[in-house]
């Protein structure tokens, strides 16, 4: 004993020391070892056989205002392990056993620049498979190079889940909002098809437990391919339903046959006809409230079939009403409705028999290619009257007259 500890006994060694024995013992309750075995490994060992914990600590302090550091190093692998296999190693709060990484925190973060914002690269190699329950993206920008995103799990389904498929969204209109797009699990139309579910977009909608209602939404597109090839028979069948109007302002151009139900109204531009026979059928009015072209070359013709029930003729109808015929400059041939005028630009040529029940009055020069024959009676109904004054009645041969009244 020296008195350098109270004479509880100390070695000071300053000099380099040699110890023949490969083992450094720590005795006491057990031994503790440093052993160097003879293949040239260095073994600390902390051996104990007690019910209470034991630990072995390496601790750093610095009492001044320097770091307290430990460092270890390694040419090659530095390897820490728990051997029992229900325990892990644990760095601060983070966990390892295993292949896996847990921590007591329950968040995890990954801090690629240590700087506690968001930069750096956290690069993942290999598959990444993310199990739980919310998935959020916090990123500006998304890049996938997968060009197909599957929905509704990686297991096969052998159960309707009645649960929507699609892309929830939000935005902002006059307050926070939320938009979908995607796969309708209960949308069902027996008119237009024998499936059940489609496809939708909504805007307003609200989500029930992954169950979507709201408001159909626009759809702006370049062009729109059915391909059900669905014909209709009322305004609620066939592969196209529309519930509102439609403005279309390009051609159309229908295989099919078109049925309207009601109003038929071209109110500018022209209707042309060039199915096989060129007909056209109607049950009812034909409203037309520009011009009408029927044939486009001097050969073209109309034809109207008539009977006695007047029900395929052509009629003009109402007060003030004017059928004309015009080289589409001026009129050549009218009828006036309001008063059954006719009047025409040209020779009235007509080779059968005509009736006059009423004055005939001509302003210009009459010629008579045949006999005209006036059937007379005892009240002179019939007759060629000259009844103004100043007026006669005569025959020339051309050049003299021959006869005169």
């Amino acid at each position: 004993n020296n008195t350098g500890d109270s004479g509880a006994g100390e070695l000071d060694v300053n000099v380099r020391s040699y110890f023949s024995d490969p083992d450094i013992t720590l005795d006491g309750a057990l031994n503790q070892t440093l052993d160097k075995t003879g293949d040239g490994n260095l073994t600390f060992q902390h051996t104990q056989n007690n019910a209470a914990d034991r630990t072995l600590l390496i601790n750093a302090t610095n009492a001044g205002s320097g770091d307290a550091l430990i460092n270890i190093t390694s040419e090659n692998d530095i390897t820490i392990s728990a051997t029992h296999v229900d325990n892990r190693v644990n760095v601060e709060d983070y966990h390892f056993q295993d292949n896996v990484l847990s921590t007591t925190n329950a968040t995890m973060v990954l801090d690629p620049n240590d700087d506690d914002d968001v930069t750096g690269l956290v690069q993942i190699r290999g598959d990444l498979q993310v199990d739980g329950t919310t998935t959020t993206v916090n990123s500006v920008t998304t890049t996938i190079q997968d060009p197909i995103l599957t929905l509704g799990g990686e297991d096969p389904l052998t159960l309707d889940d009645n649960l929507d498929r699609g892309v929830e969204f939000r935005y902002y209109d006059t307050q926070e909002r939320f938009g979908f797009f995607g796969w309708d699990e209960d949308y069902a139309n027996a008119n237009i098809w024998n499936g059940t579910g489609g496809y939708r977009f909504l805007y307003n909608a609200t989500n029930t437990n992954e169950v979507f209602a709201g408001t159909d939404a626009a759809l702006i597109a370049g062009n729109l391919r059915l391909t059900t090839n669905t014909g209709s028979t009322s305004t609620t069948t066939g592969t196209l339903v529309v519930t509102g109007g439609v403005g279309i302002s390009e051609n159309v151009y229908v295989g099919g046959t078109v049925d309207i139900a009601n109003d038929f109204d071209i109110n500018s531009g022209e209707f042309t006809v060039t199915a096989a026979n060129g007909n056209i059928y109607t049950q009812g009015d034909l409203q037309v409230d520009s011009n009408v072209t029927l044939g486009n070359a001097s050969t073209d013709t109309v034809l109207v079939n008539s009977d006695t029930t007047f029900e395929d003729d052509v009629r003009v109808v109402g007060p003030n009403t004017v059928f004309s015929i015009t080289d589409g400059t001026a009129e050549k041939f009218v009828i006036d409705s309001d008063n059954g005028n006719i009047h025409s630009d040209g020779t009235l040529d007509i080779d059968n028999g005509v009736t006059f029940n009423s004055t005939l009055d001509v302003d210009a020069a009459v010629t008579f290619n045949s006999t005209l024959d006036v059937d007379d009676d005892s009240v002179f109904h019939n007759d060629i009257t000259l009844d103004t004054t100043g007026k006669y009645f005569k025959i020339t041969n051309g050049t003299t007259d021959k006869f005169t009244v």
